[in-house]
């Protein structure tokens, strides 16, 4: 990593493992040499640890199909706001990623379909991912329902 940090085009690592002593360990090496960010699935779970290490940045699936929903979130970790961020996974994170991980694959295949959902249909998943069962996509919908996510295009 270190000698990663020395070249001119590296400016950042996206850490999508989340392990937080070896991200701490290697924050404290690197110092300010590199930017990191958040890569794990549903990020906004692991946010408020990863702010906790000086990592605030952090890449959204969220925020292309629910960016009203996702940009609150991100409000409220910059701000501390920890009864806003609370509300927002219980309302919607948690169910979320309870539902994304019924099933391998889903992390792309709900993002799919709740661009779908919400007027944005960008194509089915690649093999080997499936699309969601009828089921899961009615959970979906129920989710983004109850954020209000639906009612600008129903």
């Amino acid at each position: 990593m270190l000698r990663l940090a020395d070249l001119p085009n590296i400016i950042g690592l996206k850490d999508g493992l989340g392990q937080m002593e070896r991200l701490l360990r290697q924050r404290q090496a690197l110092g300010d040499r590199l930017c990191f960010m958040n890569g794990m699935p549903t990020a906004e779970l692991s946010a408020p640890a990863f702010a906790g290490l000086g990592i605030r940045s952090y890449s959204s699936s969220v925020y292309n199909f629910v960016p009203a929903l996702a940009s609150e979130f991100y409000r409220a970790l910059c701000n501390q706001d920890v009864a806003t961020m609370a509300r927002l996974i219980e309302r919607f994170y948690r169910p979320f990623v309870e539902l994304r991980d019924t099933t391998r694959g889903y992390t792309v295949s709900l993002l799919k379909v709740g661009l779908e959902m919400v007027g944005r249909p960008v194509g089915p998943v690649r093999p080997p991912l499936v699309a969601p069962l009828e089921e899961h996509r009615a959970a979906l919908r129920q989710i983004l329902a109850r954020v209000g996510a639906l009612s600008a295009i129903e």
